[in-house]
């Protein structure tokens, strides 16, 4: 059985979170684990210091918390109950990084699934979002970032962008390769480059790869830059149809690139598909 993390906010984007991954692992066994964080912010708190009130807000917020996740705990229980899903929620005190690794500690986690804010959301979006803190400081699972208004159906094509500077390792690519074979979809391998002469190493790389992929549709496929990375990878994922964007995390690679191009920020909200980031080597 998977163990899949679910971090809420109880907003509209939580909910279609949510949505989207329990009908994403439909056709898995899976434990979904609901995770609210709330936190005592200095600056939210009233001006009277004392103890006695600072308990008292932290008890109210604790109240308000616990309520919001029974209610939608409720809603799952008796609209999407599964016979292959085990739904469980619990509302912690804590910032959310702090307490999304208190979780990774306790439990066998294999995903983090997080929704955050689509194109036409608030503007302080990707790099200071929840999603992309838990993209960048938890390196050890798969995160899947679902963007706003994204509705889920089902899985044809997903595109996987790579430039072969690495070896994957087996571990790096299970869940990509699961959610593939189950849904019986196409994996685009996308090569984007200005030149795409390969050298020795990135074709053992490349054939390492296929080998890696035994049983899947896999296509080999080069796609030109000829300005930022993300504009090359959203345009292609639209043109085959996508339904996801996969990437495998490594230090300085494809995926460090995206994250430093200063547009990049809006490439979570710009995509109408998720994002699967895969684990880094360890």
């Amino acid at each position: 059985m998977k163990t899949i993390l679910l971090p809420v906010d109880f907003s509209e984007n939580s909910w279609n979170a949510v949505f989207s991954t329990l009908k994403l692992f439909d056709k898995t066994a899976c434990h979904f684990i609901l995770l609210h964080a709330y936190s005592m912010s200095p600056g939210k708190l009233p001006g009277d210091p004392e103890q006695q009130k600072l308990w008292q807000v932290l008890e109210n917020r604790k109240r308000e918390a616990t309520d919001e996740m029974e209610q939608m705990l409720g809603y799952l229980e008796r609209e999407h109950r599964h016979p292959k899903h085990r739904i469980s929620g619990t509302c912690v005190p804590g910032e959310l990084i702090s307490c999304i690794q208190a979780v990774l500690e306790a439990e066998p986690v294999d995903l983090i699934a997080i929704g955050t804010q689509g194109a036409t959301g608030a503007e302080q979006l990707f790099m200071g979002s929840n999603a992309v803190r838990i993209m960048r400081r938890v390196r050890t699972r798969p995160t899947l970032i679902v963007p706003a208004g994204f509705d889920f159906q089902r899985l044809r094509h997903v595109l996987f962008p790579t430039d072969y500077l690495h070896a994957f390792e087996p571990y790096q690519l299970k869940l990509l390769k699961e959610l593939v074979l189950q849904w019986r979809a196409t994996l685009h391998i996308v090569y984007v480059a200005s030149e795409f002469e390969l050298k020795p190493s990135q074709q053992d790389h490349r054939e390492l790869l296929e080998s890696r992929l035994p049983g899947i549709n896999c296509r080999f496929e080069e796609v030109p830059i000829k300005g930022h990375l993300k504009d090359a990878l959203l345009g292609h994922a639209h043109k085959i149809g996508a339904e996801m964007i996969a990437l495998v995390r490594h230090r300085h690679s494809l995926l460090e690139a995206v994250v430093k191009e200063p547009v990049v920020k809006r490439l979570a909200f710009e995509t109408t598909m998720p994002l699967l980031v895969l684990p880094e080597l360890s």
